[in-house]
C-alpha cells in the first residue's frame, strides 16, 4: 500500500526514521522509509502536529501581534529552509536534544514552541510484528 502524504505529514515521518531506532538499536532509516509507516499512527501524528500549529499560531499572535495572517506566514520570514518546523516539532517534542530552543528561532517565540512540543506526550516509534513502523 502506497501511502499518499502531504509534505508536513512527510516532513514528519522523514524526521521520525532519522531520529528513532529499532529494537536493535539501528537507525529506522536504515531499514525503512516512508511507506513502511502504519498509516493510522501517520494520521494520528498529523492530527497531533495541526493541534500544536493552532495552540502556537494563537500564543504567538498574543506575543507578537497580528502582523502576520498565519503561522506559515512567520515561518516564511524566520525559516529559509523548508520543513524546519516540521523537524523541530518532532526533535522538540521528543526531547532530541535539538528543536526550537537551540536558537534558529526568534527569541520572543522559542519558548512558546518549544513549551507547545513539549506538553504533548512523547511517542515511541516501533516496527511491529508485520514490519509497519508505529507511534505509541
Amino acid at each position: 500500500m502506497t501511502i499518499h502524504m502531504n509534505p508536513t505529514a512527510q516532513a514528519l515521518a522523514e524526521t521520525i526514521l532519522y531520529t528513532e531506532c529499532d529494537d536493535d538499536g539501528t537507525p529506522l532509516d536504515r531499514n525503512y522509509c516512508i511507506a513502511d509507516f502504519d498509516e493510522k499512527s501517520l494520521e494520528t501524528l498529523y492530527g497531533e502536529f495541526q493541534q500544536f500549529i493552532q495552540v502556537v499560531e494563537r500564543q504567538i499572535t498574543e506575543k507578537v501581534g497580528e502582523n502576520w495572517d498565519s503561522i506559515d506566514d512567520f515561518y516564511d520570514l524566520m525559516q529559509p529552509s523548508e520543513n524546519q518546523t516540521e523537524y523541530d516539532y518532532i526533535l522538540t517534542r521528543n526531547r532530541h536534544g535539538a528543536g526550537f530552543w537551540d536558537g534558529d528561532w526568534a527569541s520572543e517565540v522559542s519558548e512558546i514552541l518549544t513549551n507547545a512540543a513539549q506538553d504533548q506526550f512523547d511517542f515511541c516509534a516501533y516496527v511491529g510484528d508485520d514490519g509497519k513502523i508505529y507511534l505509541s
